[in-house]
Formats: structure tokens, C-alpha cells, sequence
């Protein structure tokens, strides 16, 4: 399966490789690596915040240690891991979605909608062969 940001974001190829992982972030409204908050050290990751909550950049999102974490840009957070997890150093803490808009944070968004899509039109184009 390809995938792509086209108008045909799912294509099923059956030959050559997937494309190597470049480890940068797609980018929404500009920003791409600034969406996303990483545990400056080893530790426990403290929040009173949750999911769906619009925050503001420069706003803090939480603290690893006596570390605060503020988030980049103003938006709406779309990925937080839970209050009280011990984590890593570089461990994705938050991530924040400049659109603000609910319907981006529930749900299956389209790329991944996209890309199940694909696998089950693969799925169902060789179980009939």
C-alpha cells in the first residue's frame, strides 16, 4: 500500500518498497515539530489537563520533575500521555493541534481513515483471487 497527501491518499501497489521513514512530522497549518512537547529528562509526567482542551502557546502543559512543559503553539491537545507515567528522555509527551477544532482530536482522522481504507481494499482485492 502507498500513501500520500493527494486527493488519493491510498493506493495498493504490489510491487517495489515503502518509502523510508524520514521521522518528521506532517505538517498542519505550518507547524510540524513545534506541535509536539518531549520529556526533557528521565521522570514522572505530572498534568491536570486532558485531551480536547484548547490551550495557548507558551501555556504549560505539565512537568517532568520540577521541569515545566509548555506547549508551542496555541491550539487544541490532541495527544497527551496520562498524568503520573514515568517516561524517558525524548519520550512524545503532547502534542497540540493549531486547527482547534474538536472533530480533529475524536474520532479516526483522514489519513489514518485513509489508510485503513487501503488495507481492507487490499484485503478484499486478494481474498478474491
Amino acid at each position: 500500500m502507498v500513501t500520500s497527501g493527494g486527493p488519493s491518499p491510498c493506493s495498493i501497489s504490489t510491487s517495489g518498497s515503502a518509502e523510508a521513514y524520514t521521522g518528521r512530522p506532517i505538517a498542519i497549518q505550518g507547524y510540524a515539530r513545534e506541535r509536539y512537547t518531549y520529556a526533557p529528562s528521565d521522570g514522572v509526567f505530572r498534568t491536570a489537563l486532558d485531551v480536547g482542551r484548547q490551550v495557548r502557546a507558551g501555556q504549560v502543559l505539565g512537568r517532568v520533575g520540577q521541569t515545566q512543559l509548555r506547549a508551542q503553539v496555541s491550539g487544541i491537545i490532541r495527544g497527551l500521555t496520562r498524568d503520573g507515567i514515568r517516561v524517558s528522555q525524548g519520550t512524545k509527551i503532547a502534542e497540540v493541534d493549531p486547527r482547534g477544532q474538536e472533530e480533529h482530536v475524536h474520532g479516526i482522522a483522514e489519513r489514518p481513515r485513509a489508510v485503513a481504507q487501503g488495507v481492507l481494499e487490499a484485503i478484499r482485492r486478494f481474498a478474491a483471487d
